[in-house]
């Protein structure tokens, strides 16, 4: 969020607990997403998480996260998808996400072309949800070690409030003077960023 949390201390010292199970249902997917090495085979993984952080002081919310995911590789073409819920425990709030992307090497190991939506949905009252679909081009000059990535996205009912001390929050139960997404707000995101990796 613009203008929130920057800078900000955290007097949270309590311990987050989660977990996380994956399951490579087809071959061995591994951690990345884009599928450099054009897998001859095909890569499927299943993975499901969760965790919660507990109040700490008076007036600080529990929060409790849970996620499912599934990611899938093949020839250059790759997939990821994912749903999230959080729940406010303290405010007796939820909310629901999720987001899928799709990419495919136009240039095998080098020129990547992918596609990615995804939702945010707050089920408190009068609060609107959030979308959001995008295209990126990336280049990878070695692999994940060094490429750049160039991407441009539409903000429905976008969030973003520049120059505002209190940016709306997206995350159910959070402080803020405008909560959730700004109804017919559409924002235009560019964003240019270089990866070293070693």
């Amino acid at each position: 969020n613009e203008g929130v949390n920057r800078n900000a201390i955290n007097p949270n010292n309590e311990f987050l607990t989660g977990f996380r199970l994956l399951w490579n249902a087809m071959g061995n997917h591994g951690y990345s997403m884009s599928d450099i090495n054009r897998s001859e085979d095909h890569q499927l993984a299943l993975g499901i998480g969760a965790n919660i952080n507990f109040l700490t002081a008076a007036g600080d919310p529990t929060f409790i996260g849970v996620t499912g995911d599934v990611a899938y590789k093949y020839a250059g073409f790759s997939f990821h998808g994912e749903g999230n819920y959080m729940r406010n425990e303290t405010a007796n709030a939820n909310i629901f996400g999720g987001l899928g992307q799709a990419g495919y090497f136009l240039v095998p190991e080098k020129f990547e072309f992918a596609a990615r939506g995804a939702v945010v949905i707050p089920t408190a009252a009068g609060v609107v949800n959030g979308y959001e679909t995008g295209v990126s081009l990336n280049y990878f000059f070695f692999g994940h070690n060094l490429k750049v990535q160039l991407d441009y996205n539409l903000l429905w009912n976008s969030a973003l409030v520049l120059g505002a001390t209190n940016a709306p929050t997206n995350v159910v139960g959070g402080s803020s003077t405008t909560p959730g997404f700004i109804q017919n707000q559409n924002d235009n995101r560019v964003r240019l960023q270089a990866q070293l990796y070693f």
